[in-house]
């Protein structure tokens, strides 16, 4: 009883803790030249997420914050792999003097073997995705225009002057 009163508490706490961290942003009273250099300065690249899934699978997910689909995206390259392997066939060759061990590839081989591929560049396609998805959700975070319906007019610092926003929510 002690340890689930216990447990109710921390979880409490952490969501409370949470809610004030991504309400920090709208309460600090930022100026917009501010909120635009700090979305400048956490967003992330997304090429940069292709890159990496293409080096090391799951890091490009890793970077955009959702290694649970990068975990996804790991194991069906695993599975493809293990069916890749069992496809080989091993046929031993008997020649009279010495015998020769021949692999062959079956369909269930380039089955694995090119599914292994496809999954790979899916997978950075997706991890691109998903940095993009970050950024969007960055940006709604830090301008809190999730909520907001309606026109919306807003005047934006740019580096070669102001652009003047006009947006409508819906």
């Amino acid at each position: 009883m002690k340890r689930s009163n216990l447990f109710l508490m921390v979880a409490a706490i952490l969501g409370f803790c949470l809610t004030i961290l991504n309400n920090a942003v709208a309460d600090t009273g930022m100026s917009e030249s501010e909120k635009m250099m700090l979305y400048e300065t956490s967003k992330k690249n997304p090429m940069t997420a292709a890159l990496l899934s293409c080096c090391i699978t799951s890091t490009g997910h890793l970077y955009a914050d959702n290694w649970a689909r990068g975990l996804a995206f790991t194991a069906a390259r695993l599975a493809l792999g293990v069916i890749a392997i069992t496809g080989i066939e091993t046929k031993t060759v008997d020649h009279g003097w010495y015998t020769e061990e021949t692999a062959e590839p079956t369909p269930q081989y380039y089955i694995g073997y090119y599914g292994i591929w496809i999954v790979a560049v899916w997978e950075m396609i997706d991890a691109y995705n998903q940095v993009e998805l970050y950024n969007q959700r960055l940006r709604a975070r830090i301008y809190k225009t999730e909520g907001n319906k309606g026109i919306g007019l807003k005047l934006a610092p740019d580096r070669d002057g102001a652009r003047l926003m006009l947006s409508y929510n819906f």
